[in-house]
């Protein structure tokens, strides 16, 4: 059943929220303005803090290590606690792509990241990174909407903003 939760209000007004992940002990919720809360129930938040990444924060993921990784429309962090953030070069980010989702495999340990590419027409490009730097993996035509893994046929699903939907190993 969904049970109505708190609204993230700043200076009284609502933030939207663009993603949320579970870390095996709390969620992390990111947002417009670089917005970051946590939540140990998902009911009650802590006062929202703001990332180094200028604009909206697109997507977070944890892995099962305990590394937390948010991307936002002007770079990526990462965080041991979900509290104190580190600006993480993305070794292949430039100004026209957008981070906009993010994913992690836990089977084979694999962070993903998709970045919008508008001028190519648009297409996002899918990287991957285990400890090291972001290595480009595939390239899909759309804008990605969303992703998740699929532990049991250990494939990545990602849909785009037209609905398709496309599948790899």
């Amino acid at each position: 059943a969904w049970l109505a939760g708190q609204v993230v209000v700043v200076g009284g007004t609502p933030i939207n929220l663009h993603g949320v992940a579970w870390t095996g002990t709390m969620f992390v919720a990111v947002g417009d303005n670089g917005l970051i809360t946590t939540s140990k129930d998902g009911s009650a938040w802590t006062a929202p803090a703001t990332s180094a990444i200028a604009g909206p924060l697109r997507s977070v993921s944890a892995s099962s290590g305990g590394e937390i990784v948010i991307v936002g429309d002007n770079g990526i962090e990462t965080s041991e606690d979900g509290v104190h953030w580190t600006s993480m070069p993305s070794g292949t980010v430039t100004d026209t792509q957008a981070p906009v989702q993010l994913a992690f495999d836990a089977h084979r340990g694999v962070m993903v990241m998709m970045l919008e590419i508008a001028a190519a027409g648009p297409t996002t490009e899918i990287y991957e990174r285990t400890d090291g730097p972001w290595t480009h993996v595939k390239t899909l035509d759309g804008t990605v909407t969303a992703c998740a893994f699929d532990p049991v046929n250990d494939r990545l699903l990602a849909i785009d903003d037209a609905g398709r939907t496309a599948s790899w190993d």
